[in-house]
């Protein structure tokens, strides 16, 4: 057969199968990191902010900016956009940019080996074994861990356009070597090591000799970009004290893990345990194994398996490194990404070494087919949530990231008493940074809320607003959605005068303080507030928002002189329950079929907390209701208002039966869906 449609056959063959593993994976939805970089990140809404990517830090405008270093990760953020102008923020658009740039790494590490061996074998299996891996799951699976799979991709694709100019010199491939190069460099720091993989490759093809000019500009460039990198990311406090896994021995351990996951993918942990790693001695021996092998490069006989190990090595250095730069994760099987794609090609030739060719591609295959089923499996830890969270708890029960994320998704899908037990586990294993501590006391507060412990919700939080703002804010969302739900207007406007005490040029305080005094009907105080917002550089909508509701508050007051609904409808937005109801009710005696009044009262008792006579007023409303807007009224105000998930799916769906003919019946068949996904994704999945 002829060798370029032998080549072509084998690459279609990779696609093929490839696809076949990963494709469910499109099915997934976001996990993680994945909610601040894309779904509530309003930087990647349009490509307009493409400048903003460039010279503002990688968690810029999430929460976690300022509690960790910022990253520079343009090229990423470009990706979350451009996603965005074509997907908006449905979950399979953004897996499916995932599963494609892995595709095309496997593709592009086919034709890598191909150009350095001439082996259509090794090529073809390395790549296969590669490419339906399990350790490749984190970065294609996870929104969040795009980063290495364009990482990876920039930088294979630079070493094949380094590899192709060393055999055949010309200045455009060159050209192309140095954007790529950039290209990988922005897509994440971890991409420092490529110059060492370009030394790696010069001596391995006995080039070294052949110029200096060239490689230095290679690390010109490489110094401008860690320099620019610096600068714009790294914040006060970026730099972590050493920790227990900051010594040599954690290295070496840290290389045994790797070693050991990317040759035996079985069971792997979304998030390892840590304190395994660290007393693990098989480990420890396994890493000095591995750099042991490292020796076998300087000697002719095994000088292709080594080449293989040290550029696996190579890859792996970030993650080694004694000292981690802005980031207090040890370690991480997307790590091992870019090092995997050079370690099967030093297992196949190990196998070479012991039979031969053949008989090393027969078994490449064989085991190809176990770890792609296994891959297969694995692909349900990111498809499904509640899945993920606790198989990975099951995994790792001992470790406090683990049990603080399971925790906090529990309380998020409405199961709060498991989820205070695993917060409360966490708790007792002491001696938690600070900001474990606030995310963990945040979530156990909203849950006693929600569990009718209403006093040690509110005291909780308070307690944690005594903290900087910085690291609390999620407390200040926690209390003004609590103050809000209840009518409790006062404390809501002193709240918001506390935050701006010591945020003095936050523009999100004062709209919040224009709403509060807009509530009470305080219009002069309101439009003082919205000046300072305006001065401040609040955002378009947030004025806008606040404008909008001062003027409908006064339109509501003059109403209410006339109009005793609207009289009601302003104590009720003003946070007077008690009067409210009073007046509500009188109008009920009148017109006790009035779907409105009803509707108002309804949303009275959800605020006072009175859920069993609020459920009762809900079924009179669904029996005689005459058209879907009202029940849709209802579904708005108990998903947006009070958060009540549950109660709103079943508006949703009774809606859906009573009025089959509705318009946008499709979409809120889908919307339904996705509702009950969520909250049925706990241990069990959908």
């Amino acid at each position: 057969m002829n060798e370029r449609r032998l080549i072509l056959l084998l690459a279609l063959a990779l696609i093929t199968v490839v696809l076949a593993i990963n494709i469910s994976l499109i099915g997934g939805g976001f996990l993680w990191d994945d909610y601040q970089l894309v779904s509530f990140n309003s930087r990647i809404r349009s490509l307009k902010n493409t400048p903003n990517f460039f010279t503002k830090g990688f968690w810029e405008n999430t929460q976690r900016n300022g509690k960790r270093g910022g990253y520079y990760r343009p090229l990423i953020l470009l990706s979350y956009a451009v996603d965005y102008q074509l997907y908006r923020l449905r979950p399979w658009g953004y897996h499916l940019t995932n599963v494609l740039v892995h595709i095309f790494v496997v593709l592009l590490s086919f034709f890598l080996f191909l150009k350095l061996e001439k082996s259509t074998l090794l090529a073809f299996a390395s790549s296969l074994i590669f490419g339906v891996s399990p350790i490749v799951k984190e970065p294609v699976g996870w929104v969040a861990g795009r980063t290495d799979l364009f990482a990876a991709f920039f930088a294979i694709s630079s070493l094949l356009a380094l590899v192709s100019y060393l055999q055949k010199k010309s200045l455009w491939k060159l050209v192309i070597f140095y954007l790529l190069f950039i290209f990988s460099l922005l897509s994440k720091e971890s991409a420092y090591i490529l110059p060492l993989l370009v030394l790696l490759i010069l001596l391995y093809m006995n080039k070294f000799k052949e110029g200096l000019v060239p490689w230095l500009i290679m690390d010109f460039i490489w110094g401008t970009f860690l320099s620019i990198a610096l600068f714009i990311s790294l914040k006060p406090g970026s730099f972590y004290p050493p920790r227990a896994y900051n010594f040599p021995s954690y290295s070496l351990k840290a290389l045994g893990y790797y070693f050991s996951r990317i040759i035996f993918p079985y069971d792997l942990p979304p998030v390892p345990d840590y304190p395994t790693i660290f007393s693990s001695l098989p480990l420890l021996i396994l890493g000095g194994i591995f750099l042991l092998l490292l020796l076998t490069f300087p000697f002719k006989p095994t000088r292709k398996f080594g080449f293989y190990m040290s550029a696996s090595f190579i890859c792996l250095i970030p993650a080694l490194a004694p000292i981690i730069l802005s980031s207090p994760t040890p370690i991480a099987n997307r790590f091992a990404y870019l090092s995997s794609i050079f370690l099967y090609p030093a297992i196949f030739l190990f196998f070479k070494a012991l039979t031969n060719e053949r008989l090393s591609f027969i078994l490449l295959l064989l085991l190809a087919v176990p770890i792609g089923k296994n891959s297969m499996r694995m692909n349900n830890l990111y498809t499904n949530e509640g899945m993920f969270w606790t198989k990975t708890y099951r995994l790792s029960p001992n470790s406090v990231v683990v049990g603080l994320d399971y925790g906090i998704y529990l309380v998020s899908v409405e199961k709060y008493e498991k989820g205070l037990q695993i917060l409360d586990r966490v708790l007792e294993r002491g001696n938690l940074p600070l900001s474990v501590y606030i995310l963990l006391y945040n979530s156990e507060a909203a849950a006693y809320i929600k569990l009718g412990k209403e006093k040690k919700g509110e005291r909780i939080l308070k307690d944690l607003l005594r903290y900087p703002l910085i690291i609390s804010r999620d407390s200040y969302e926690e209390l003004h959605t609590f103050y809000f739900l209840r009518g409790n207007l006062k404390a809501l406007e002193e709240l918001s005068k506390m935050a701006i005490r010591r945020e003095k040029d936050n523009p999100a305080f004062y709209s919040d303080l224009a709403r509060a005094q807009a509530l009470q009907g305080k219009f002069k105080e309101a439009e003082e507030t919205l000046k300072k917002i305006k001065k401040h550089g609040g955002k378009r909508g947030d004025i806008k928002n606040a404008e909008g509701l001062i003027e409908y508050m006064q339109r509501l007051k003059k109403r209410a002189e006339k109009d005793r609904y609207a009289e009601a409808l302003f104590l009720y937005m003003g946070g007077d329950l008690k009067k409210s109801e009073e007046k509500i009710n009188r109008l009920l005696q009148e017109e006790p079929d009035n779907n409105f009044y009803m509707f108002l009262l309804f949303r009275i008792k959800m605020k006072e907390g009175e859920k069993e006579e609020a459920s009762n007023i809900l079924k009179y409303l669904e029996d005689n209701s005459r058209d879907y807007k009202l029940l849709g009224e209802i579904f708005r105000s108990l998903w947006y208002t009070f958060e009540e998930k549950r109660m709103a799916a079943k508006v949703l769906e009774y809606s859906l039966r009573r009025f089959p003919d509705q318009p946008k019946k499709k979409l809120k068949y889908l919307l339904l869906e996705n509702i009950r996904e969520e909250l049925n994704g706990g241990e069990n999945g959908t």
